[in-house]
């Protein structure tokens, strides 16, 4: 049969395993909202370079058809 001690330094052992466990999960919730965070930030910056892209490439093809209107006298 098993020694009432031995099983006690096991029950120890596994109480101090779950505490370092929980203490992982609260960590990695805290990651969690860190990225999600980061993620909509990048999101939002993303979408702002792409406007400000697509703006100037915009102009600049109003532009080259504003020459070639003037270069062909249209």
């Amino acid at each position: 049969m098993t020694d009432p001690t031995q099983e006690s330094e096991e029950l120890r052992l596994l109480r101090k395993i779950g505490n370092q466990v929980s203490g992982m999960d609260v960590k990695l919730d805290g990651m969690d909202a860190k990225i999600d965070r980061i993620e909509g930030r990048a999101i939002r910056l993303g979408a702002t370079a792409g406007a400000a892209t697509g703006g100037i490439a915009g102009g600049i093809v109003a532009i080259g058809v504003l020459l070639a209107k003037y270069k062909l006298g249209a």
